[in-house]
């Protein structure tokens, strides 16, 4: 890409934001602009685009998201205005515990008063009221994104997913902000890593079942029952096993 100057960019707040980003390590690209007025809420020009302002606007972000100044510079010189996305997983090592509204609140809560609370970390304020809190995974740990299954209002931002950055704009005309008392993220605590690890084992369970072939045969013979009227068969009998 063209080399682009620092001074093309004296008063840009989210190029600047990306290359303090950058500098930590954590690779970023640009994501499409919410436009808080007008038919079309998204820069993607689509008229009902319901991720407003969080996908990206290139193609295969997880690796053609980048560190590189010059890089970073020439993107957002192209799309000046663009919101900034952060990889999460293994490319940046961050988890980021994604807390939604008043149901995510009520359930860290929950989580807290059971295993520990969180330890003081990077934290972000959304532009939607919610709350990042940004964590350090161990170098030989992988956690896959989830939604809602940790805790309902609570999302892992992890490997294959990322993160809307500060001072992105969110659809409201609200700004992502980096809370004042935010320090560097620590690492992720060893009680959320364990519920996570154990997250991840019940999907893979569930996989395995879905695709056993076993599984196949019995729901086979469930219908041949079911279609033959046969004298043994009986509704509950395949209630529990898909129960």
């Amino acid at each position: 890409m063209e080399k682009v100057p620092d001074s093309d960019f004296t008063n840009n707040e989210l190029v600047l934001a990306a290359l303090g980003y950058a500098q930590l390590g954590w690779p970023v690209f640009p994501l499409h602009t919410p436009r808080v007025n007008g038919d079309r809420p998204c820069s993607c020009d689509d008229p009902k685009c319901a991720n407003a302002g969080k996908h990206s606007r290139i193609r295969q972000w997880p690796e053609k998201a980048t560190t590189d100044p010059d890089q970073i510079r020439a993107l957002w010189r192209k799309w000046p205005d663009s919101n900034i996305g952060i990889v999460t997983g293994h490319r940046s090592r961050l988890l980021i515990v994604d807390v939604d509204g008043q149901e995510g609140a009520v359930s860290i809560a929950g989580l807290e008063h059971q295993h520990g609370s969180l330890p003081n970390t990077r934290t972000v304020k959304t532009g939607g009221g919610g709350l990042h809190y940004y964590f350090v995974l161990p170098e030989d740990v992988e956690i896959r994104n989830s939604a809602g299954e940790l805790a309902p209002g609570v999302d892992i931002r992890s490997s294959g997913g990322c993160a809307v950055a500060p001072p992105s704009l969110h659809k409201n005309g609200k700004r992502y902000v980096l809370q004042e008392s935010s320090i560097d993220p620590a690492p992720c605590p060893d009680w959320l890593l364990e519920l996570l690890k154990s997250l991840e084992t019940i999907a893979t369970w569930e996989e395995m079942f879905v695709r056993c072939p076993i599984r196949k045969i019995w729901e086979a013979s469930c219908h041949q029952f079911r279609t033959s009227n046969h004298a043994y068969y009986h509704p509950l009998f395949d209630l529990w096993w898909r129960t």
